[in-house]
């Protein structure tokens, strides 16, 4: 190449070279300030990340939400257990009650007699039966073990058991 053409060049075309180098350069230093402008911003909000308005660390945050879900998770799993137990006991709490009303003799009106059945979940527990006359008054009770008794029931005694495990 011959340097000679390009100073020629140059020399008479000065003023043009001169304006599109300033124009080139304007152009760069308004690029420059915009991308400035644009990280200062970016680091702004990624130091609202780390720094939070409490001033502590994201680090720090996370941990202690890590620490948080942590604690919930193993309330959750005591609850979880709990419930389980308290299930198993509500299974043997008085749950089902059936009662029948009747007459035990023909001489005493106003089925002041009763028969009263009283099972859990698993139809396990009693019924209790009170049968009046003119003369006395009897009581009986016969345990009932899955909805049914090794002691003959009276049918007032089964209809008070069907009402109870409502067969």
């Amino acid at each position: 190449m011959d340097f000679g053409v390009a100073a020629d060049f140059l020399r008479h075309h000065q003023v043009l070279v001169l304006a599109c180098t300033s124009a080139l350069a304007l152009v760069l230093l308004v690029v420059n300030a915009l991308l400035t402008h644009r990280v200062r911003s970016l680091s702004r909000k990624a130091l609202g990340v780390v720094d939070g308005e409490t001033g502590r660390s994201l680090k720090q945050e996370l941990g202690e939400l890590t620490k948080g879900l942590s604690a919930a998770s193993s309330g959750l799993e005591e609850a979880l257990r709990r419930q389980e137990e308290l299930k198993a006991q509500l299974d043997l709490c008085l749950q089902r009650v059936g009662f029948v009303r009747f007459n035990a003799f023909e001489d005493v009106g106003g089925e002041q007699s009763f028969a009263l059945a009283l099972l859990d979940a698993n139809e396990n527990g009693v019924v209790l039966s009170n049968l009046l006359s003119r003369v006395d008054s009897r009581a009986y009770a016969k345990a009932i073990g899955a909805g049914s008794s090794e002691h003959t029931l009276s049918e007032e005694e089964k209809e008070a058991v069907r009402k109870a495990t409502r067969r």
